[in-house]
């Protein structure tokens, strides 16, 4: 587990913390703005903003992963997220599919302009071994498992219809280091 510390640094009792779902309404500035701003759009309807991570000690058994999403368009439809890791042969490691909010805020309710911070806690094998490693993203509906064309914009990257987040080395001796 990772240790759950407050923004101090001290650590917390216990060994997690709810933290709630968290959206914000039209119009109202995004309080938690993304530790990697960028832009890519996904569909006609939505943006991703960006995102923000945890700091991935080694032996860590989840990484959290924060997503930053927009509505730009009204939309009809429930769409599921996903983020996946990556191995360095673009095989999946592990993955974990949610719609946003935990399902408690679906994307068929979004309106223009919203903005939407959605959790996530990729869990990680108990053996991942050292070498190098692609974070992604997207959206895709559940209903027929057709992924979103994401539109990658100032410098954000895709493939196969996934927003690359950040790719990554995990050392022998440290935990995920930036590339």
């Amino acid at each position: 587990r990772v240790p759950v510390r407050d923004a101090a640094g001290t650590p917390v009792a216990g060994d997690q913390v709810v933290l709630g779902l968290f959206y914000v309404a039209n119009g109202e500035i995004d309080p938690r703005p993304p530790q990697t701003p960028l832009k890519a759009g996904l569909g006609d309807q939505i943006k991703l903003l960006g995102y923000s991570l945890a700091p991935l000690e080694a032996g860590a058994s989840t990484l959290q992963v924060w997503l930053h999403w927009q509505a730009v368009a009204p939309m009809d439809k429930d769409y599921t997220a996903f983020v996946q890791l990556l191995d360095a042969e673009g095989q999946l490691v592990t993955g974990w599919d949610a719609q946003p909010l935990a399902g408690q805020y679906p994307t068929s309710s979004w309106q223009p302009n919203e903005i939407v911070v959605d959790a996530f806690d990729l869990p990680l094998p108990p053996t991942l071994p050292p070498g190098h490693y692609r974070l992604i993203t997207g959206l895709y509906d559940f209903e027929t498992g057709q992924r979103l064309t994401v539109n990658p914009q100032d410098g954000s990257q895709a493939v196969d219809n996934a927003v690359i987040l950040r790719d990554f080395t995990i050392g022998d001796n440290s935990a995920a280091d930036g590339s």
